[in-house]
């Protein structure tokens, strides 16, 4: 069937309607197949809609031991009238076989999801736009337990890279290495760990920002470092943190609007929130502001980071709970989304609705 209207006019329409919206259309005719199919549409889509973020929450209940729900970032920072929705909709994750305290949200870019399961050591790529997801390959290891991962995409070499630190446990004696998973070979390969940084734990997934693989990782004296990793040469470096002033107790990496970013805590009184704003320079880090301890926050530690809006409110996920800081006035506003008993902490991934499946 032929289009009244030229085909530019025909994608900029396109542009600004939802993933859903453009999932019926392809099947009005073979043309509008064809171009919502192509990667430059998906690529430009994308990128259009990944203005308006999507928040996923992951929770597990008796009736739904796998569950997760989206709801638009703006409508339940600022929409009293959302949350409601937030709370009571659910769709089980069929695809990953454990319950869902066992699953980390490892990051997520151009719309896909990375999920990582510790009970069955899988690893899953996932777009909730299209209901797709992709099982990566076994690690292929024996006698292991698997630490954190990482995911991002690297646009010089249009390639989608997820990267483990593995433990291997042989006769009560242990060693970690790094490997890296590439979606073009769809394979995992090692990568060296000899650059002198010593034996270093690794629990928690790490960040991808300014292309760079992040990690906070634990020495066997107790202390902190952060990490990062360059996939271009393969090279661990070690990032000098700020001058907290005083002993971390405990800390937690983070993006603030594509900045690296640490929210520590040394002592139960207030959490720190510090920006590297030149990356690479450690006499860069800024003390953006703090955040007084509160009951809910002193049950679970350190929140995590889930988005900055562009007014400076920021949402933070701490355990079964969502805090919106609003930094011009100083205030804090605390709801619980998942009223159900039984939920100790879920998790939460920030994302933009996409047509790319690039698996």
């Amino acid at each position: 069937m032929a289009s009244a209207f030229p085909e530019e006019i025909i994608k900029q329409v396109f542009f600004s309607l939802p993933v859903k919206s453009l999932l019926r259309f392809k099947t009005v005719s073979r043309q509008w197949h064809q171009l919502i199919s192509s990667r430059q549409f998906a690529e430009k889509h994308h990128q259009i809609q990944s203005q308006d973020k999507k928040l996923t929450i992951f929770y597990g209940l008796n009736d739904h031991p796998n569950s997760w729900t989206t709801s638009s970032l703006t409508n339940l920072m600022y929409d009293e009238d959302q949350l409601h929705d937030v709370q009571n909709t659910s769709i089980g994750l069929s695809f990953i076989r454990v319950p869902y305290d066992s699953i980390s949200v490892v990051g997520s870019c151009n719309g896909v999801i990375c999920l990582s399961a510790l009970l069955s050591n899988e690893v899953v790529l996932w777009n909730p736009a299209l209901r797709k997801h992709r099982v990566l390959p076994s690690l292929g290891d024996q006698c292991q337990q698997y630490g954190s991962y990482g995911f991002g995409y690297d646009p010089m070499e249009d390639e989608y890279l997820v990267v483990t630190y593995v433990t291997t446990v042989k006769n009560g004696e242990y060693w970690t290495r790094a490997k890296v998973y590439s979606l073009r070979t769809d394979s995992w390969t090692s990568i060296g760990h000899d650059n002198g940084l010593g034996d270093v734990y690794i629990e928690e997934s790490g960040i991808f920002v300014h292309e760079m693989f992040h990690w906070i990782g634990i020495r066997m004296d107790g202390t902190y470092v952060v990490l990062s990793l360059d996939m271009m040469i393969e090279r661990y470096e070690e990032i000098l943190q700020p001058d907290y002033g005083e002993v971390v107790e405990c800390m937690r990496l983070g993006v603030w609007r594509g900045d690296l970013s640490i929210i520590s805590s040394s002592n139960e009184t207030e959490l720190n929130v510090w920006v590297m704003k030149e990356y690479g320079d450690c006499e860069s880090w800024t003390k953006l502001f703090r955040i007084p301890y509160f009951h809910q926050l002193s049950q679970i530690g350190v929140p995590r980071v889930c988005f900055v809006m562009e007014n400076g409110d920021v949402l933070l996920n701490c355990g079964p709970s969502l805090v919106i800081c609003k930094l011009n006035n100083g205030s804090m506003w605390f709801h619980r989304v998942l009223r159900q008993g039984g939920i100790a902490e879920f998790r939460v991934a920030v994302y933009g609705e996409s047509l790319m499946f690039p698996f």
